[in-house]
């Protein structure tokens, strides 16, 4: 979970919300392309720091990016 987080903020061109960054978590794509959202079986459910520890924050407006402007993958 924590290298997808990675992966969507590190490829955001702005800090993601959290409720972007919960979609775009929830979204599946099939080996036939398609696309589904399960939101509920997705979502991340624990605090984003016990998944990411302290590489990641959550600003005020709910803004999720990662500790330093420089981070990147």
């Amino acid at each position: 979970m924590a290298k997808k987080i990675f992966g969507l903020l590190a490829g955001a061109k702005r800090p993601l919300k959290w409720h972007e960054l919960q979609a775009a978590l929830s979204l599946e794509v099939s080996a036939s392309g398609g696309v589904s959202m399960d939101y509920h079986s997705n979502q991340l459910r624990n605090d984003i720091r016990e998944t990411c520890g302290t590489l990641v924050q959550v600003l005020h407006k709910n803004r999720v990016e990662f500790i330093h402007s420089t981070t990147r993958l």
